[in-house]
């Protein structure tokens, strides 16, 4: 999974896709600059996640417990399921459909 990740860092990769949707900011907080190690399981910089949260359409992609990259697919259905394919794509069920998400940003429907 490290070289579907490492897709994600790529620089050329834009901060922002011609499909994304801008969303209202979640009532919840994600650390941007990492977390407390002393909290239970070393914080989020233990292990490399991709996240979502209830209520919010936003995808986070956490690599050594900071946000590496985002996306957000407008406001409406919240995400029930994601996943990372070994190839970078990934996969998410929202309550209506599902979409298929490249790291470089393009999305099918």
């Amino acid at each position: 999974m490290d070289s579907a990740i490492a897709k994600f860092l790529d620089p050329t990769i834009p901060a922002w896709g011609a499909s994304e949707e801008e969303i209202d900011t979640p009532w919840w907080l994600i650390a941007k600059e990492g977390c407390d190690p002393s909290l239970p399981g070393g914080g989020l910089a233990r292990h490399d996640m991709l996240y979502i949260g209830e209520g919010c359409n936003r995808m986070y992609l956490i690599v050594g417990g900071k946000i590496v990259w985002t996306y957000c697919t407008g406001k409406g259905w919240e995400y029930d399921d994601i996943w990372m394919l070994t190839n970078g794509n990934i996969l998410c069920a929202r309550q209506g459909h599902g979409i298929r998400q490249g790291f470089q940003r393009t999305v099918d429907v």
